[in-house]
């Protein structure tokens, strides 16, 4: 499922939408966009879990679609050492930490399609450490009251006093 999440940054760094115009693991005949592919890896007992993946890309025209792939190109590239990719809600609450890219392919003409459209591809590889589950954001409580100062009232513990609290105590 780390294909899925490389898909999620993508989409978060506004180079489509999944399900719209980037797809995971196929891309219909109409449909233009770019879509990604898990090719794997072997895996070694010590070493970080890897994948490879490969990004495949169909525009309108030929030159669309050569230009999508050479801008998610240059941002992969871009991106040797990140920390985290995104989980995909409701998919899945996972995302990985400890990830490392390596350095994508050149682009390649994989063909064309039914259309005449030539097709794009570029591989990469991509190192994690583990998963990780993202919790939401806590609720928040309340506006914390401000002193004159523009500080917030804390206990002697450095804790914050919350409006509800600062009535509790005053009542």
């Amino acid at each position: 499922m780390v294909t899925l999440s490389i898909l999620k940054l993508l989409e978060n760094n506004g180079f489509g939408e999944i399900d719209k115009d980037l797809f995971w693991e196929k891309l219909g005949l109409n449909e233009t966009g770019l879509y990604i592919s898990d090719i794997g890896s072997s895996q070694s007992r010590t070493a970080k879990r890897s994948t490879t993946y490969e990004i495949f890309s169909r525009g309108e025209s030929d030159v669309e679609g050569y230009m999508m792939i050479e801008k998610v190109s240059d941002f992969l590239n871009s991106l040797f050492d990140i920390c985290r990719l995104p989980s995909v809600p409701p998919i899945t609450d996972y995302g990985y930490h400890g990830v490392s890219f390596l350095p994508v392919s050149t682009i390649s003409n994989v063909g064309v399609d039914i259309n005449g459209r030539v097709i794009y591809s570029i591989t990469g590889q991509v190192y994690w450490s583990d998963r990780y589950k993202e919790t939401p954001a806590p609720p928040v409580k309340a506006m914390y009251l401000a002193l004159e100062n523009g500080k917030a009232l804390k206990t002697e513990n450095e804790k914050v006093i919350w409006r509800e609290e600062w009535k509790k105590l005053r009542a």
